[in-house]
């Protein structure tokens, strides 16, 4: 594999940079405004300077660990899709706040728990 070799002029002290492109192992974008990191496994990191988008493939889990408060703002659209369980928990108040409409289907059966009181208001409760 080739490699770029950076020195001040004594090899001795210079640095070593592998991973040059050439025709076998070309540049995985020609476009400029695309930086793109891409791993082994096929895991890969973008950020397109035109377009702005930042995308993030991992072939495996993703373990985030926060020591402090973490906050995500979205200007937009959030959807959060899974094939297998999502599962909240919290040792602390759980509040799930929305100005419009809110909708909770699910197409299997529902429980709703408390371990103390439970209180529902709203201006009209209609049950089926």
């Amino acid at each position: 594999e080739a490699v770029t070799v950076i020195s001040p002029g004594d090899l001795r002290f210079g640095e070593v940079f592998p991973g040059s492109y050439y025709s076998e192992r070309p540049a995985p974008s020609d476009d400029p405004d695309l930086f793109l990191v891409e791993f082994g496994d096929g895991s890969k990191v973008s950020h397109h300077r035109g377009t702005h988008k930042m995308e993030l493939l991992n072939e495996g889990d993703v373990v985030a660990t926060v020591k402090g408060d973490t906050t995500l703002n979205c200007e937009k659209q959030v959807s959060v899709t899974a094939k297998g369980a999502i599962d909240v928990h919290t040792d602390q108040t759980l509040t799930v706040k929305s100005a419009g409409a809110m909708s909770l289907t699910t197409d299997a059966n529902m429980n709703l728990t408390a371990s103390g009181n439970m209180k529902l208001s709203a201006s009209r409760i209609d049950f089926n």
